[in-house]
């Protein structure tokens, strides 16, 4: 809801009827949220902190002290994600100031903002990282970085990595043996190109592939990027009603992370943080599209009206969009009815796990300790892994 509710604010603010409506229903019928808000997905949380930060900067607004807090939030959900405000505030500050050079205005100030906010996000990072440091030795220790790069690869198929002792850093990974981890990224690639489309509209997809390669031509740089508040100033029409700039930067971002992700781990939750930008972004261009339409052809409605018609209209085009190309996800809904069917009989595991031996240490579920507020160790499977576990933990229990 708050997500709804930030997007639909900006459209309202902008007196954007029709992408309103677009945006409502791009949200509603997206499959993967569906599941990110019944699964209570960290990248949900993080995709709407983006999206506020996206907002304010897609109106020119430099990075202020309230930026510089909710960036320096965001690495206590997703360390890995640190970059992407940071790389945004200095892409949008020198679009801003190369426009500012053409039209002979001033651009007073984003520097230092730019530098305030990022001592607010380092800041932010200060007491976590001490407590790593004091608790690891590593002021930025995450779990999955030892282990994540080489997981699911032919050394450490499945999990296997994580049910032993021996921490697997990426810079070892990268070492000893690149060759499994390259045919993993390869794989990974591939995974996020086939299924990009189950995300969004391979329609809006195709245009965001054509700006991605634009930017990195240097070719969308140079078409106006919608900084302005005063509209009279003289933009090109097509800067004016679709705002490439942005939409090439969300797309960008997408890719970096479709890149770091095929790394790490395959899964379209990891995208998730750039869903409510790339529809909102989507939202103001079908909204845009429709409102031409409606101005054009409308002019027989009552003007009381012409605000409901205009949004059911933006609703309407996008669920024809959506009906003949949207990629229906696969494999999730199976994924919800196991969760479902494994969720029935948790109580009764987890009762059973607070009422057995407290020696017993070795846990078949890892997420049996979460639930029943107890330590315990996911299984390894290795007796000899086992042993050293109990003599590190000083425990006592026999092998389950």
């Amino acid at each position: 809801l708050v997500i709804v509710f930030l997007g639909a604010a900006e459209l309202l603010r902008r007196s954007q009827g029709a992408a309103i409506g677009s945006w409502i229903v791009f949200l509603a019928t997206h499959g993967l949220l569906v599941f990110a808000v019944d699964w209570v997905f960290e990248e949900l949380l993080v995709g709407g902190i983006l999206l506020t930060l996206w907002l304010r900067l897609r109106e020119g607004r430099p990075p202020r002290l309230v930026d510089g807090l909710l960036a320096g939030a965001i690495p206590l959900f997703r360390l890995e994600l640190f970059w992407v405000p940071v790389l945004w505030w200095i892409w949008f500050g020198w679009e801003k100031r190369r426009w500012d050079r053409q039209v002979s205005t001033a651009n007073p100030g984003w520097a230092r903002n730019l530098t305030l906010a990022l001592l607010v996000l380092v800041l932010i990072q200060v007491p976590w990282a001490v407590r790593n440091y004091r608790l690891t030795g590593q002021p930025f220790f995450s779990l999955q970085a030892q282990a994540e790069l080489v997981k699911d690869t032919q050394i450490w198929p499945g999990y296997s990595v994580y049910k032993q002792l021996e921490p697997q850093p990426v810079s070892r990974a990268l070492t000893q043996d690149p060759l499994p981890l390259m045919r993993k990224t390869a794989r990974g690639l591939k995974f996020y190109a086939r299924h990009l489309a189950r995300l969004w509209p391979w329609p809006y997809l195709g245009l965001t592939g054509l700006l991605v390669i634009m930017l990195i031509r240097g070719r969308v740089t140079r078409t106006p990027c919608l900084f302005l508040r005063n509209r009279s100033e003289p933009l090109s029409v097509l800067a004016q009603d679709f705002p490439l700039g942005p939409l090439a930067a969300a797309g960008f971002t997408t890719v970096l992370l479709c890149g770091l992700y095929a790394l790490f781990d395959h899964n379209l939750r990891h995208l998730l943080v750039m869903v409510p930008i790339l529809l909102w972004e989507y939202s103001l261009l079908t909204g845009r599209l429709t409102r031409q339409v409606t101005e054009r052809w409308g002019a027989s409605i009552p003007a009381r009206w012409r605000g409901t018609v205009t949004l059911l209209a933006g609703a309407l085009v996008t669920g024809l969009i959506l009906w003949f190309t949207m990629v229906p996800l696969s494999g999730w809904d199976e994924a919800g009815k196991q969760a479902h069917s494994l969720a029935q009989g948790l109580p009764a595991r987890v009762s059973a796990y607070r009422d057995s031996d407290p020696s017993e240490i070795f846990v078949p579920d890892g997420a049996l300790p979460w639930y029943a507020n107890r330590p315990g160790v996911w299984e390894p499977g290795d007796p000899e892994v086992q042993k050293i576990i109990r003599s590190l933990l000083g425990a006592s229990a026999p092998a389950r």
